[in-house]
């Protein structure tokens, strides 16, 4: 029974995703809904030229639904992905930052740990909370710098340099007991040359 519900729920969540991805989709590829419903019969079949620009492919893709499905099904999406356009859109930029520093502080964590120990495989690197952690301090670095940037003009020529600073701190704090540890297995290794 838990096994089914669990099944259950994902699949909820896969189906939800996938509307919601489709939606955005439609949204962006479609620019009006009324394109959705009025279709050529040439359209409908294969992409012609046009004053020399190709149609839409997204378009002609669509005008081979039947009219009824297009009507219940596809113009609903087609505003609920444009609204969610709409909506993320002052936040591009910073999802874009968010994103980005995430990335690069990943990449840094992954090569640091590998530098102290090149055996280690990545999932014992990259475990839940670490990445729990990477996700968070890169949430909390983006906002710093989204709220500076607004409310200092100024800010703008030390952004870069302001979240290498936060993002280098992070990563010594993370890689602190992997540094503990790398001098505690060297202590181990390596013997005491006072005491022979």
């Amino acid at each position: 029974m838990k096994k089914d519900k669990r099944f259950k729920r994902k699949a909820e969540i896969a189906a939800a995703t996938a509307v919601v991805s489709a939606s955005i989709l439609l949204g962006a590829s479609v620019e009006n809904p009324a394109s959705l419903i009025n279709s050529n019969d040439d359209d409908s079949h294969h992409i012609v030229m046009e004053d020399n620009q190709k149609v839409n492919v997204a378009e002609a893709m669509v005008h081979r639904i039947p009219l009824v499905i297009r009507i219940l099904l596809l113009i609903p999406m087609w505003f609920a992905g444009n609204l969610l356009l709409k909506l993320l859109d002052p936040f591009k930029s910073f999802f874009l930052s968010w994103i980005m520093t995430f990335i690069v502080m990943v990449l840094c964590f992954v090569i640091a740990v590998k530098l102290l120990f090149p055996d280690m495989k990545l999932k014992d690197i990259l475990t839940k909370k670490n990445i729990i952690i990477l996700l968070v301090s890169s949430l909390v670095i983006s906002l710093i710098n989204q709220y500076l940037i607004i409310t200092n003009s100024d800010y703008r020529y030390y952004s870069s340099l302001i979240r290498f600073v936060i993002g280098l701190l992070t990563l010594v704090f993370m890689l602190r007991p992997f540094i503990i540890l790398k001098r505690k297995i060297d202590s181990i290794i390596i013997p005491d040359l006072d005491s022979i």
